[in-house]
């Protein structure tokens, strides 16, 4: 998975966690095509759900500070996507191409969809009140 310039919200601190975790997804991407053994695919599946949870909570706190009207269906994806991959992990099956598929949707849509209306209120309130 690589980052597009689509994928930008507009906010410097987010568009740079979303380009660790297009890493972490193309991370997994490697391990699986190169065949790497279940332990380093979910090792790095592992650290694409540790940088999950920072940005989620750091985008929730935000959210919180700028009074985002639509946090708590936000917060809602974000915790089924968490439980999504928390599965992945615990199943112990080896990661599909249709899992890889999934795992690179989830996360365009959290780009593309779920984040440009946040990154949007978001910017048009610092600019309302000057930062």
């Amino acid at each position: 998975m690589e980052w597009k310039e689509e994928f930008s919200v507009g906010i410097p601190e987010i568009d740079k966690e979303h380009q660790v975790l297009t890493r972490c997804a193309t991370d997994i991407e490697n391990a699986v095509t190169k065949g790497e053994p279940t332990d380093k695919v979910n090792a790095a599946i592992e650290r694409l759900l540790f940088c999950i949870r920072v940005h989620f909570s750091g985008e929730e706190h935000l959210m919180r500070t700028v009074q985002y009207p639509h946090l708590e269906a936000h917060a809602k994806e974000h915790q089924d996507f968490l439980l999504d991959v928390k599965e992945i992990v615990s199943s112990g099956a080896p990661v599909s191409a249709e899992t890889l598929e999934y795992l690179r949707k989830s996360l365009e849509k959290h780009f593309m969809a779920d984040e440009k209306d946040y990154g949007v209120f978001v910017l048009s309130r610092s600019a309302r009140h000057g930062t």
